[in-house]
Parts: C-alpha cells; structure tokens; sequence
C-alpha cells in the first residue's frame, strides 16, 4: 500500500513536472581567458623560517587553470642547530601547476597542485669539514591565491605556497603584486 502511495505521488509529480519549463543555464567561469603574471614575496617554514620570492605565470583556460613558477628561497638567519654556522641554505624551484578558479568583477580565487624540480644547495658537515652540496629533487608544489583587482591591468593578492619534497618540504604565505595580461 505504502509503495503504491509513493509510486503514485512519482507519477503524478512526473506528469505535472513535464508542462513546467526547464531552465538549465552553464554559467561559464568568469576567469575563463584570463592570463596574469604574479611577483610575489614572503616567508616560509624551511630551515627554520626562510624569505621567498617567486614569479608566477597564470592562465584560466577552456576547462583549467596551468600556473608556471619560478622560486627562490633563502635561509634567514642562521643558528645554533645549523650544521654549518657559515652557510645559508638557498632552493630554486621550478613548477607547473593545475587546478581551478572563480572570480568575480574585482576579486578571484584559484588553488592549484602540481610537478616541479627543486636544486637545493646546502652546507654539510663531513668529518672536520664543512662540505656545500647541491642537489636535484622531485617536488609537488602547490598555490592557493586570493586576490583583488585595483586597476584594469593591476592588482594585489595573498598567495599560500607550498612545496613538498624529500629534501625541505615546506609551506608559506606572500604577498604579491599582479599584473593582468589579458581580460
């Protein structure tokens, strides 16, 4: 009885719903053909609080946004746990994200996650002396952006950065100065 009720209460909402019009509109992605170029600075967690500067490439294409970076970390200040009290530690990390975004008429947001190559030189100490290496890793970068559009071709954004990796994982936060390509 009770399946009859329900079969029915489908039925009948089945045949009243086919006379009323059905709207479906895509909304497309505001950002989609949006390229920007981002110089941004701030900190990070590797070896125990470093500077970073990076410069971004973005663009919102057809169904993604492809990010291409480049970065450079420097240790800043040196201290007692160092292995090598006279060596900063440096990265340079190259990158290729993916990922998405929204914006609006003066604001957007992206995030992204991808494959990148990190050369990290650091100090070593071997026996009685101290060894500088350089080494080549692996890394999964990832960019979480907010930002605001102050001009037709300007803006300015909070990006939260990240890189992990077998050698220095490590996360941070910048500010960064955008400058709009196109759209």
């Amino acid at each position: 009885m009770i399946r009859v009720g329900v079969l029915g209460l489908f039925c009948i909402g089945s045949v009243l719903t086919t006379g009323l019009p059905c709207v479906a509109q895509y909304s497309d992605n505001p950002l989609r053909g949006s390229r920007w170029m981002s110089l941004s600075s701030g900190m990070n967690t590797s070896d125990n609080w470093a500077w970073q500067a990076m410069l971004t490439y973005s663009k919102r294409g057809e169904g993604s946004l492809v990010q291409a970076r480049v970065g450079y970390t420097q240790e800043l200040w040196l201290t007692e746990i160092d292995s090598c009290p006279e060596h900063r530690n440096k990265l340079v990390e190259l990158g290729v994200l993916w990922g998405d975004g929204w914006g609006g008429k003066s604001w957007y947001v992206t995030g992204s996650v991808g494959f990148g190559f990190n050369v990290r030189r650091f100090c070593s100490r071997d026996g009685y002396e101290n060894e500088v290496l350089t080494g080549l890793t692996l890394g999964v970068p990832f960019q979480v952006e907010a930002g605001l559009r102050l001009g037709k071709r300007s803006g300015l954004s909070l990006i939260g950065v990240g890189n992990w990796n077998f050698r220095e994982p490590y996360a941070g936060a910048h500010l960064a100065y955008i400058r709009r390509l196109s759209k």
